[in-house]
């Protein structure tokens, strides 16, 4: 019985040592996943921020055609 015991103690170590790895690597991953998504955000941020600045200047280039 004790050598059951320890076996299963012995093999719960290893599982959850595995657990641990599965889960840091998932961990370190979302973190990836994350970063990413932020940087590709910021960069449509960024585009459409500068379409924002063209279409509003060629609306003030209208504005001022008309006004002549």
């Amino acid at each position: 019985e004790f050598r059951r015991v320890l076996f299963r103690s012995s093999e719960r170590g290893i599982v959850d040592l595995e657990t641990l790895k599965q889960t840091n690597a998932e961990l370190i991953q979302t973190l990836d996943d994350v970063m990413r998504i932020q940087k590709e955000g910021r960069a449509r941020r960024q585009a459409a921020e500068a379409e924002m600045i063209r279409m509003e200047n060629s609306l003030k280039e209208k504005l001022l055609e008309i006004h002549r």
